[in-house]
């Protein structure tokens, strides 16, 4: 382990690289595009970045206070239960915020999450929706899913995507959590 790895930077870097990769195609991105469903359950560039966002979101809460993250997972699953499906229910949480202003703050608020984690210790564990994590794993959890629901994009706007060694990240999570 080196001693980027020791500090758990390596995943939250790698996190915020992600990240950065998926800006900078939504930015140069065509107005229309933003509109189009894409092939993942015809959610629009909006909808990914919502659904990125709360859930950067709730990884803040859950490393600021597990009881706070269990109050939101809580609240998420209180509104399925009232039948508000957790799209919906990211659309309310928005509050209207779409578009250009939504990439933003979701790129700003991704470095800010790369920054917390950057400082906890790779085994540091934190409460989520399922068994509790360590560090290194929800960074990882984090990338993978910006890489997965970014890859939507790259397919709509007809991108070939460049891979990077970041992706050992994703690689390593689906080994330690095959057949869980």
């Amino acid at each position: 382990m080196n001693a980027a790895e020791a500090a758990g930077l390596v995943q939250a870097q790698d996190f915020r690289a992600e990240c950065a990769a998926l800006f900078e195609v939504l930015a140069a991105a065509p107005a229309a595009a933003w509109r189009q469903p894409t092939q993942f359950k015809g959610w629009t560039f909006d909808d990914i970045l919502g659904h990125l966002h709360f859930s950067d979101h709730a990884a803040a809460v859950a490393a600021r206070s597990r009881d706070e993250v269990h109050a939101l997972f809580h609240e998420v699953n209180a509104a399925r239960a009232a039948g508000i499906s957790f799209a919906e229910h990211t659309q309310s949480w928005l509050q209207g915020c779409a578009g250009r202003e939504l990439l933003q703050r979701w790129r700003e608020h991704a470095d800010r999450l790369a920054d917390t984690f950057a400082a906890f210790a790779p085994d540091h564990r934190l409460a989520w929706a399922g068994p509790d994590m360590s560090a290194r794993s929800f960074m990882s959890a984090r990338q993978m899913e910006t890489w997965a629901h970014g890859q939507a994009v790259y397919d709509l706007l007809h991108l070939e995507r460049t891979e990077h060694d970041r992706l050992r990240n994703i690689a390593v999570m689906g080994v330690n959590t095959f057949g869980w």
